[in-house]
């Protein structure tokens, strides 16, 4: 995640907004995300602490790997550490983008479930309680690296679907969504994505496209032209992850290529 100034106290009650390619806090100022990603399922004891360390390094934001699949590997993220993690957030001033982890890879991928069934998690009791009235400060990832190795046009058709059932059951909450290809969006399908819901103006006044740059991206050529054709769209783009070396999920069991 990538960046530009900490939000400060007292934090206002209002919503958050998309003009173009600014995302637009509930101050009216633009946002840059400047960030680390936590995965809470590693050390949940420690992820309050991990987030206070960021904070203090500068950034403003901090992206957390929930479980929310009950019969997955990892003991599902219940509401009340949610609301810790929130809370945490907020004492520490740092935006929260919560991200199931359960879904990396779908439909391919061994242990992977659906983002539609992820949609779900947020309706149960602790879990809606936790969030509730947090729009200002948390942010609703439909789930990190959400859809694995499909055609553009099935990336599309099923991102548009969770979309739409993720602003049903949320609303007011500002939604992002990671590319195709296990986030690194290899065949530019969620570029394609956003460049419909601009044509449409349907989806794109709550919704971020974040982008895995890893070993699809071995030149700072290949960054910069994805950066760019992005920018040209003129819709908000967050770098979730920058690395010269490949990245796996760990339900990615493919062959990993020499660097």
């Amino acid at each position: 995640m990538a960046g530009a100034c900490l939000l400060s106290s007292p934090w206002a009650v209002a919503d958050w907004s998309i003009n173009g390619k600014q995302i637009i806090d509930p101050k009216g100022n633009p946002f840059i995300f400047r960030g680390v990603t936590i995965n809470h399922l590693v050390a949940p004891e420690r992820t309050v602490q991990a987030i206070k360390d960021a904070a203090l390094l500068g950034v403003n934001s901090v992206q957390v790997e929930i479980a929310a699949n009950f019969y997955g590997p990892a003991p599902v993220t219940t509401g009340q550490q949610l609301a810790e993690i929130i809370q945490a957030c907020k004492t520490n001033k740092v935006i929260c983008v919560l991200e199931p982890n359960d879904v990396a890879g779908y439909p391919g991928a061994a242990g992977s479930i659906s983002p539609s069934a992820i949609s779900s998690y947020w309706s149960f009791s602790d879990v809606r309680q936790a969030i509730l009235g947090q729009q200002d400060y948390v942010v609703i990832g439909i789930g990190n690296q959400a859809l694995g190795t499909l055609s553009a046009d099935e990336y599309i058709n099923r991102m548009s679907t969770y979309v739409g059932e993720f602003r049903s059951s949320l609303p007011g909450f500002l939604l992002l969504i990671d590319g195709s290809h296990w986030g690194q969006d290899t065949d530019k399908a969620m570029q394609k994505f956003a460049e419909q819901n601009k044509q449409s103006n349907s989806v794109s006044n709550n919704l971020i496209y974040s982008v895995d740059l890893y070993d699809s991206y071995l030149t700072g050529e290949k960054v910069r032209d994805y950066i760019a054709r992005f920018s040209a769209l003129d819709a908000p783009l967050v770098i979730g992850g920058l690395a010269p070396t490949p990245y796996y999920h760990p339900h990615n069991i493919g062959p990993r290529p020499a660097v």
